[in-house]
């Protein structure tokens, strides 16, 4: 299954994004970015990390992208 590629991501390489507005969750659907708790559930959960070690890890992947 695809999702079983996030268990092999490096930690220091993943990011969050929605793709809005377009690919959404439901056919003909707009996406937003209110979906992003969503995404970070399931990458939790399918990688099993601790959820505030999970999102911090995200805040500095993204100010190291943004440098």
């Amino acid at each position: 299954c695809s999702s079983d590629l996030l268990k092999y991501v490096p930690k220091d390489k993943i990011l969050l994004e929605t793709d809005a507005p377009y690919q959404g969750f439901e056919k003909g659907k707009e996406n937003t970015p209110l979906t992003l708790p969503i995404i970070f559930q399931k990458i939790v959960q399918i990688r099993g990390e601790d959820e505030e070690f999970f999102s911090n890890m995200l805040f500095r992947n993204s100010l190291n992208f943004i440098k």
